[in-house]
């Protein structure tokens, strides 16, 4: 069997064909819910059989009573197989019937068949069924189909035709299936340590999401033996229909964190050189992306995924991608606003700025899409504001922030006030006026005040002069470095436009004293000053919002830290996926992060993928602002991200599920579902199967509400 195959697979001939269309009515009969059977798209026949069927077993698919009739128009009853181009009738209208691989409509799949395919395929004049014929569902009928039915003759557990996707629990079969070998899959989220050997678990996982959204899953091996030169793939998510949904599939790079162990946080993709080696007892993971697009088919798909050592197939696993009959709109984002050293992408792979400028600039380019693929704004555009190039992103409904002009971060947002006034005058009548901001003074000390709060009123007299309108962002650190001073809130009020404190600012009274949080309590410094005119933080940004037009952000560095929602890697990805949910719980609508590529020694080829950050605050905060690695090792032309880049993208979705809930199904319904998962800063849920069913039912009351 398998050299009849090899030898029709070496024919070149292939045809497109044209589809059959049965016969349609208004009341035409409808499957019963658990039916195994599906329709076709426009609805204008049955499929999915996957084999013959008798007239019995298809007419219990259907609600109520039916007939079934051969394409000549005899009624078809009891065991007798049905051909394919037969009818399913009732009072209302009538179905067609493909039975895939039934090319000659008798009722059977068998070597008659194959062998039509391929006269058909030879351009002989031959009776052909041609929906029924293209077994491979791609629009044509060619060698491949008749391939694909001599597999199913021979029972190698191929599909023919568009079938009902079913989540199957059970255990997939490798081709080399090692025995010895524990695989496990679950939320994106899981992270293990690489030691941890986990001897039981799920086999597969379901992803849900919307339409216009990335999520993930995780699939975990753990072997008896030493295992090298270890891969992963995944085909892309399918539908019964044949739509797809992009996968992409990544191997964990484990990184040295110490006290934590081996944690992974790399992601290093398929196309890259890397492989892993996996020592006996211990683990490796593999992270799947699934991303949706508007256009995106509702409904379930399955992705296979295959790992390998020394290119073999050691292990098989199925995962599902559940999309919601909804769509993420890209306006409901939370402002982004992070670090990325302009310098730092030409380092990383070795360019000279100076003798190779257009190669330094692309490179920055390359790094500043690839945050942005995660919803994710840096700080300055790939071209200058005013330059007809800076459109494609001025333009972008991603790009929800970006600097028009600021200092520090070695001069990644200098610009002259010519350069100012210039994008004043192309932004100002435009909706993209909105997105820009200036960021000139960083943290400011209230110990000095007539430094740091001299240059924030020195900004906003620029501002004023040369951009007016426009917002100046100040991240406020109020660090255990400072001491209170009588009018640091005054000084916020009057100098800043976007509100930007660490997140700990949130953080209710009552948690002051903890020594569970620790240096986050920092804040009680300057409560003497809030209570005294506006209550707490909280209370203050609130109140500048709704009276005096300024927006609230906040931010993440050094600190915070866990147990608090933090961006640090050695944490589980619950803590950063949280955030997205107290984001919206705060009334927090942008997020601050001081650097994405703040490497050891400054270059990041040279340094591997170590992520060792000692901030003196008396601990290591691993990963803090690094959040890209050069792919430069490993035969990638860009950066390699971090999987923490993909829970924070996921924390921004989850927010803009949230604002969509509330324009559906009111703020009130809304926070009480937030409520289930965070009730504040310090008491949220870090178990994912409780955050995903809380999701679920987000998803389910917008749907609900929109259907209505």
């Amino acid at each position: 069997m398998k050299k009849l195959i090899s030898g029709i697979m070496t024919a070149s001939m292939l045809l497109s064909t044209a589809a059959f269309v049965p016969g349609t009515a208004t009341n035409f009969p409808t499957l019963k819910e658990d039916s195994i059977l599906i329709m076709t798209k426009d609805r204008s026949a049955v499929c999915g059989t996957n084999g013959t069927v008798s007239a019995d077993a298809l007419a219990a698919e259907f609600d109520g009573d039916v007939t079934i009739k051969s394409p000549s128009g005899e009624v078809i009853t009891g065991d007798t197989a049905i051909p394919t181009e037969s009818t399913v009738e009732n009072a209302g209208g009538s179905v067609g019937v493909i039975i895939a691989g039934d090319v000659n409509r008798d009722g059977k799949i068998n070597l008659g068949d194959v062998a039509t395919v391929l006269k058909h395929v030879a351009k002989w004049t031959v009776d052909i069924s041609e929906d029924a014929a293209d077994v491979d569902v791609n629009g044509k009928v060619n060698l491949g189909d008749a391939s694909r039915m001599l597999q199913f003759i021979a029972k190698w557990g191929v599909k023919l035709g568009n079938t009902k996707i079913v989540v199957d629990t059970a255990p997939q079969t490798a081709v080399a299936e090692d025995a010895g070998t524990i695989l496990w899959a679950g939320h994106g989220t899981d992270k293990y340590e690489r030691t941890k050997a986990v001897t039981g678990g799920a086999v597969t996982y379901t992803i849900n999401a919307a339409k216009n959204e990335a999520e993930g899953a995780t699939v975990y091996i753990n072997p008896s033996e030493d295992k090298k030169d270890v891969t992963v793939s995944a085909t892309d998510f399918v539908n019964c229909y044949g739509d797809t949904v992009k996968t992409e599939a990544f191997t964990f790079y484990y990184h040295n964190m110490k006290e934590s162990g081996y944690m992974p946080d790399a992601l290093m993709p398929t196309d890259s050189t890397y492989t892993a080696k996996v020592n006996a007892g211990e683990s490796q993971g593999f992270y799947l992306r699934a991303t949706t697009t508007e256009e995106t088919e509702a409904g379930l798909y399955e992705s296979t995924v295959s790992i390998k050592s020394e290119g073999k197939e050691i292990k098989r696993a199925k995962i599902y991608l559940n999309v919601w009959d909804l769509t993420l709109n890209d306006a409901d984002a939370p402002r982004s606003s992070f670090g990325l050293d302009k310098m730092a992408p030409a380092r990383n792979h070795n360019i000279d700025g100076v003798a190779d400028p257009e190669r330094y600039n692309e490179m920055y380019k390359k790094y500043y899409d690839f945050l942005l693929d995660q919803r994710i704004c840096a700080y300055v555009l790939p071209y200058n504001v005013e330059t007809p190039e800076a459109d494609l992103y001025i333009n972008d409904p991603r790009v929800n922030s970006f600097v028009v002009y600021g200092t520090g971060y070695g001069g990644a947002m200098d610009a002259t006030i010519e350069q100012l006034q210039a994008r004043y005058e192309k932004l100002k009548d435009t909706d993209a006026f909105g997105k820009a901001y200036l960021y000139c003074a960083d943290e400011p000390y209230d110990g000095k005040p007539d430094d740091d709060y001299g240059d924030m009123r020195t900004t906003k007299a620029l501002i004023d002069e040369y951009f007016p309108g426009g917002k100046q962002v100040v991240p406020m650190e109020t660090g255990t470095h400072i001491t209170r001073y009588d009018g640091f809130i005054e000084y916020l009020r009057q100098t800043t436009d976007i509100l930007c404190p660490k997140t700990y600012a949130y953080i209710p009274l009552k948690y002051y004293d903890s020594t569970e949080i620790g240096n986050a309590n920092v804040w009680k410094f300057v409560q003497p000053d809030l209570s005294r005119d506006y209550g707490t933080y909280a209370d203050f940004a609130d109140k500048m919002v709704k009276e005096e037009g300024k927006e609230a952000w906040w931010y993440f560095a050094g600190l915070p830290a866990a147990p608090l929602t933090t961006y640090h890697a050695s944490v589980d990805g619950m803590y950063v996926r949280m955030s997205g949910f107290q984001m919206y719980q705060e009334n927090v609508t942008g997020v601050l992060y001081y650097a994405t590529t703040d490497y050891l020694n400054g270059n990041a080829v040279f340094n591997g993928y170590g992520l060792q950050y000692s901030s003196g605050l008396g601990f290591e905060a691993w990963g803090n602002g690094k959040l890209l690695f050069s792919g430069m090792r490993h035969g990638i032309d860009g950066p390699i991200g971090s999987v923490r880049l993909d829970y924070i993208r996921d924390s921004f979705e989850d927010y803009m599920y949230l604002v969509m809930a509330e324009r559906v199904i009111g703020k009130e319904a809304t926070d009480a579902l937030v409520e289930k998962v965070t009730r504040d800063l310090v008491d949220f849920e870090t178990d994912a199967a409780k955050m995903q069913a809380v999701r679920a039912e987000i998803a389910e009351a917008i749907m609900t509400a929109q259907a209505e």
